[in-house]
């Protein structure tokens, strides 16, 4: 099978994912917004604009968390460098299959000094450590709302959880077998071996950061949802839950670009029952057509300062 045809059908596949996802989706958010009163709709900015300045917080945390990690590689790249690194190519993401964003992110990565196996590695165990105590998050948040038993199908979320750690935990307790099984995999992409020291110190640290990290984006995005709904009363744990389960699914969904509609299907269904609860359902639609583009402004805000911060770095 050639190139070309692998790509074709590599586009085909994404393309028939999304309409499917999309089948489902759309028209609940159309009914939603049918139903919802546009003309007594009001706005709290105050709100809004402190939803998007908390947002920028979180994501300047995580590229500090990343910073941590590239030490396990005993090399080191300064907080203003991670963030540009991180935040330059993640409009890129919006492209099917995120391989530009992550092309970009390796090149960026080199400029600061990591050769394409070190930023390779560290994008995985980033993504590990990240995952991992936001499944925790929702496990727990999700549990101890009021609607708790409507959530009991997402027990699920117990395996993957549990497979996570078993990987975390394998990782800090056999670094050596780690090392060899990492260079091995290099060894047959043909890249560089890479010296990596796991230190358990630097991988509870990154994953305790993390889990705050997920705490202060979902509670930017409650935020947000009171900007836009600031009649509403809803809980905090409910809202941080659904949004970090939300974003995980999103990110995880590859073959979609920025996960646009396996985030907005998992949205649907927990914002919903936390509507609900208030006689309100019709506005979960509302809420997550909202939620997309509160975080592509937000992330466009992030990018232009990564941009502005790479210029001055020159």
């Amino acid at each position: 099978m050639s190139w070309n045809t692998r790509k074709a059908g590599s586009f085909v596949l994404q393309a028939s994912i999304i309409a499917l996802v999309l089948y489902f989706v759309v028209p609940k958010l159309q009914n939603s917004v049918r139903d919802f009163d546009f003309s007594s709709w009001s706005i709290n900015y105050w709100y809004l604009a402190l939803s998007l300045a908390l947002m920028q917080v979180v994501l300047f945390l995580q590229s500090t968390i990343w910073s941590w990690l590239v030490t396990l590689v005993r090399k080191s790249i300064g907080i203003r460098q991670s963030f540009w690194i991180m935040y330059l190519p993640q409009m890129l993401r919006y492209i099917p299959g995120r391989i530009l964003m992550f092309l970009g992110y390796v090149h960026f990565a080199e400029k600061a000094g990591l050769n394409k196996a070190e930023s390779s590695l560290l994008f995985f165990l980033s993504q590990l450590l990240a995952s991992l105590p936001g499944l925790l998050l929702v496990e727990l948040y999700l549990a101890l709302t009021d609607n708790g038993p409507r959530y009991d199908a997402y027990d699920i979320l117990v395996l993957p959880t549990a497979i996570l750690l078993l990987v975390t935990l394998s990782i800090v307790g056999f670094p050596e077998r780690f090392r060899s099984l990492v260079n091995s995999v290099l060894k047959i992409l043909r890249l560089p071996p890479v010296e990596i020291q796991i230190e358990w110190q630097v991988i509870l640290r990154v994953a305790v950061s993390y889990f705050i990290t997920w705490n202060l984006y979902g509670f930017a995005f409650y935020l947000f949802l009171r900007a836009i709904f600031p009649e509403q009363t809803l809980t905090v744990m409910e809202i941080v839950g659904a949004w970090t389960l939300g974003y995980l699914v999103g990110y995880w969904a590859v073959f979609l670009p920025a996960g646009i509609g396996a985030r907005e299907a998992v949205l649907l269904v927990l914002l919903t029952p936390a509507f609900a609860a208030h006689g309100t359902p019709e506005l979960a639609g509302v809420a997550v057509i909202g939620a997309r583009a509160w975080s592509i402004v937000g992330e466009m805000i992030c990018t232009v300062v990564a941009w502005r911060v790479k210029r001055r770095d020159r």
